[in-house]
């Protein structure tokens, strides 16, 4: 399935800095890879190290170490072996039987569990930027960031946000995002992007965020204008497990609203991966550019 692992050597005499790449593959209906990532100094998601001091100390030994540190777990991390590209060492522990979903991360929480969309993609998270070194690492070998079949690849999630009074946000965190019955589909399954989710939260009192995991199967892209919404037929709804909306604008061309949608059909379509309360001393005034947006 992770065909990256035919590629690694079990050499463990190694004296150098060790990039751990501890991934995690989740069998659910819809398998899909999760990556463990450390937040440095600079809010910047990288990967995390081990320094090796000595010849004769043996890397699954420190990696091992690390991660149950880490982790504060006794679920089984297992060292598959490593992989040496330009110069650097990549270290593959499988972190599988540690359960990476539902958690609550605030914004000094050290370490993260980032998917896919969000390494090659976003190249963020909740607005925190990935390594670009990292970024290019796994843009440029695809047996880092696929999981295949015999002879299919599996769908790889897109990662949306949803924002809410905290209290309903800590309700989705289990029970995933609700059917919106009034929205402009009708009744599915409402996601945005992080600034949008924001926005949702833009209200009195605590608010937060859900960070979701989304598999759009079938989708269908609709661009800008109400027009081409209003013409989504019965006949889309069974074709299509989903849909993408760019930007909502009349025929007129007047914006309605400037954040992406994701919407699905099927409650099964999403995962929660974690849920984050808004830092309101970010949310002066709203603009959607603004960059600058945080939890807490």
């Amino acid at each position: 399935m992770y065909r990256i692992l035919n590629s690694l050597t079990q050499n463990t005499h190694l004296n150098c800095n060790i990039n751990i790449i501890a991934y995690s593959i989740k069998n659910a209906e819809f398998p899909y890879l999760q990556f463990m990532l450390e937040k440095n100094e600079h809010e910047c998601m990288i990967l995390p190290q081990v320094i090796c001091f000595d010849n004769m100390t043996e890397i699954d030994d420190h990696v091992n170490t690390i991660l149950n540190m880490v982790l504060n777990i006794d679920a089984n991390v297992e060292y598959k072996g490593c992989l040496e590209e330009h110069g650097n060492i990549y270290a593959f522990v499988d972190i599988s039987d540690y359960d990476c979903n539902e958690l609550f991360l605030a914004r000094n929480s050290p370490f993260w569990f980032v998917l896919v969309d969000e390494i090659i993609n976003s190249n963020s998270v909740c607005n925190f930027a990935i390594d670009p070194e990292l970024v290019s690492v796994f843009s440029c070998n695809h047996d880092y960031i696929l999981l295949r079949g015999d002879d299919f690849v599996y769908e790889t999630p897109i990662v949306v946000y949803s924002g809410a009074r905290f209290k309903k946000v800590e309700f989705q965190n289990i029970f995933n995002v609700s059917k919106d019955d009034a929205n402009i589909l009708g009744p599915y399954f409402y996601f945005t992007n992080y600034n949008g989710a924001v926005k949702m939260g833009w209200i009195d009192g605590k608010s937060g965020i859900n960070r979701i995991a989304i598999f759009c199967g079938e989708m269908k892209i609709i661009f800008n204008t109400i027009d081409k919404i209003e013409c989504f037929s019965d006949a889309d709804k069974y074709e299509y497990n989903s849909v993408y909306i760019n930007r909502l604008a009349d025929n007129k061309n007047n914006v309605i609203s400037d954040t992406p949608l994701w919407i699905t059909k099927n409650l099964n379509q999403q995962i929660s991966i974690s849920h984050h309360s808004l830092d309101k001393r970010t949310m002066i005034e709203w603009n959607i550019q603004n960059k600058s947006y945080y939890i807490f």
